[in-house]
């Protein structure tokens, strides 16, 4: 199985790897990697299996897409962090939250950016704070509303692609 990265910066410079959620791919954190690569960091956005310019064999879980991250950070030409001053950092979505991930990307030498499960809530909680979301949780919510594209009773694929943009439309429209 082959995954495919996308990189910028200077493979020299502190290392900040970014893993998309399951509806995405690594081009999302094109304006990301940018910026950091700007301030001096070297950031690579993995695509993961099935998703982006990365293989489609299944099996397609969560357990799968973990192995096959640890898999490539292994493999990364990227060196891994030793005990120093440069930390190496991972971003990872709210679905890679369990505890063994966390113990496995911290003795691979990472800083783990995961965002809990519960944390959106108790920041809702905060009094004058909005919950910040991920784009991937905040696309599927906005997509949740629409019952029609919940599941899928269309049988031609062009007419559910249709539904999908005509819901976008609507969605860009009432959020602008």
């Amino acid at each position: 199985m082959v995954l495919a990265s996308r990189s910028w910066g200077s493979a020299s410079d502190e290392c900040v790897v970014c893993v998309h959620g399951i509806t995405q791919h690594g081009g999302i954190f094109a304006e990301l990697g940018e910026r950091l690569a700007q301030r001096g960091h070297h950031v690579v956005a993995l695509d993961i299996r099935g998703h982006g310019n990365s293989g489609r064999e299944p099996p397609w879980d969560v357990g799968t897409h973990v192995a096959d991250l640890f898999e490539t950070l292994d493999s990364l030409p990227v060196a891994c962090p030793r005990r120093s001053r440069r930390r190496q950092h991972l971003c990872l979505d709210k679905g890679y939250d369990s505890q063994a991930i966390r113990r496995r990307v911290r003795r691979r030498g990472y800083v783990s950016h995961i965002r809990s499960r519960g944390e959106e809530q108790s920041e809702k909680r905060m009094r004058g704070k909005r919950a910040r979301r991920w784009v991937v949780e905040r696309v599927a919510s906005w997509l949740n509303r629409y019952r029609r594209i919940l599941v899928r009773w269309e049988k031609k694929a062009a007419n559910y692609e249709a539904l999908l943009h005509l819901v976008f439309a609507h969605i860009l429209w009432r959020n602008s």
